[in-house]
């Protein structure tokens, strides 16, 4: 669990996704140091179904293909990287098209006058076309929307990050700042049905990080506070959602054990243009906070032998959709519920992992098992249901999002990790896993 840093979305872990930046050494390489440029392209094919009644594209083949690029270079103190991605997928359900193209640049400069100061400024930048069905037209017709409404959404994505990061002596100081927009025009074959979208959120995250090496001691302290307005045509006006969060972290380091102890408060606020009837109460504005902790254990029990714990809370805030939505879709019906409760609860995990050499192979096998436990959880939920208008209850099929109760996922993994040289220039890396979950 990872939700005391990187809030309650990471509840079970984070995966860390890194630029990717030229090295000295990569520079070193290339004499008249113009960086490097990196180039990958994939193609693609669909077959045609078996049965002849799925076939609605005829003798035509749908095909997909990509391109994707990276350059990166360093100029003296300025760090650069720039890359694109752009993908076109005809996919293999009817109307089901997909347009993308997308760049990004993420650069760093660091000071000249003062040791330790660095400037960072990352941008992305997204423009794509996507269609989408959410009903078969029939038993035989999977590939075929009901009606053959087909759902597209065109838009914009863009996100522009500043930073600042100072290191001095056992000191770390960092602030992360974000600033992104999202906007979606949705038409349903090719007209306007009153389901577009868009929202601008402000991000903040400053940490201060301390490392007392006397005793192998690094302590972290940070605050994150971020505000999302966001405009819809299914929200029947304008929301803001405000989350504000304070975090600390210790983590020790005893010979062979690493200790971590932490905690988060987040509070949430949300405030709606129209007034919703919630536990009785018309109202407009929600607030709800709580406290999440976690802790984590690894032990190395031998040269290549280590064995782990964790155990962390998290909290879940429902979305504006899940609150707010209301539309029509392929003739079901889309339900807010805006009394729905904030989902909490927990993730535990215990492991062992073994590092393994033969000859020229070494890789590792890793046996984990975990239990989770969340209370309040929300799903959608397909059902009928019942919605006033004026002093009438009117009933209509579709989905609403609900607070399910208690739910509780256990389950063992497996996972083996390896390499080996089969000659000087030629090795093999080989992965495998098994993942067994029982859910209640």
């Amino acid at each position: 669990a990872s939700s005391v840093l990187y809030g309650s979305s990471a509840l079970n872990g984070v995966i860390n996704v890194r630029t990717a930046f030229p090295s000295q050494k990569d520079i070193d390489k290339d004499k008249n140091k113009k960086g490097y440029l990196k180039v990958n392209m994939h193609s693609g094919v669909y077959d045609f179904p078996k049965r002849d009644v799925l076939n609605w594209n005829g003798e035509n083949r749908r095909a997909y293909k990509g391109y994707e690029f990276l350059f990166a270079n360093k100029y003296e103190q300025w760090d650069l990287s720039i890359g694109g991605n752009i993908f076109k997928d005809d996919g293999y359900r009817m109307g089901e098209i997909t347009d993308r193209k997308r760049f990004n640049m993420n650069s760093t400069y660091k000071s000249k006058k003062i040791e330790g100061l660095s400037y960072s400024l990352n941008a992305n930048y997204l423009n794509q076309s996507s269609g989408s069905t959410l009903i078969w037209n029939g038993l035989d017709e999977a590939y075929i929307p009901l009606d053959y409404a087909v759902s597209t959404s065109t838009g914009d994505t863009y996100n522009i990050d500043p930073s600042i990061t100072y290191i001095k002596g056992n000191n770390r100081h960092s602030l992360r700042t974000r600033f992104l927009n999202v906007t979606n025009n949705n038409l349903t074959n090719g007209v306007d049905v009153g389901q577009s979208n868009s929202a601008k959120t402000y991000y903040s995250d400053y940490q201060w990080q301390k490392k007392l090496e006397k005793y192998n001691l690094t302590a972290t302290l940070g605050t994150t506070n971020e505000i999302v307005y966001a405009r819809s045509d299914l929200f029947n006006g304008n929301t803001s959602r405000k989350n504000n969060s304070l975090y600390t972290q210790l983590d020790k380091k005893h010979r062979r054990l690493n200790i971590s102890l932490g905690a988060r408060y987040e509070i949430f606020n949300l405030s709606s243009e129209d007034k919703y009837l919630i536990d009785g109460e018309s109202i407009n504005n929600i607030t709800a906070g709580k406290p999440v902790f976690r802790t984590g254990l690894n032990y190395q029990l031998a040269e290549a032998t280590y064995i782990r714990s964790s155990w962390g809370q998290g909290y879940r805030f429902p979305s504006m959709a899940e609150l707010f939505i209301r539309t029509t879709q392929s003739g079901l019906e889309i339900y807010p519920n805006p009394n729905l409760k904030p989902e909490s609860g927990w993730s535990s995990e215990i492991g062992i992992k073994q590092g393994l050499k033969l000859g020229n192979w070494m890789g590792y096998i890793d046996l984990a098992a975990f239990l989770m436990q969340y209370d309040d959880m929300m799903e959608f939920s397909f059902g009928r249901w019942a919605e006033s208008r004026g002093d009438t209850n009117f009933y209509g099929l579709g989905f609403k999002s609900l607070n399910v109760g208690k739910t509780q996922i256990s389950g063992i993994e497996l996972s083996l990790n390896g390499q080996g040289k089969i000659s000087k220039d030629f090795s093999v890396n080989f992965m495998g896993g098994y993942s067994y979950m029982h859910s209640i």
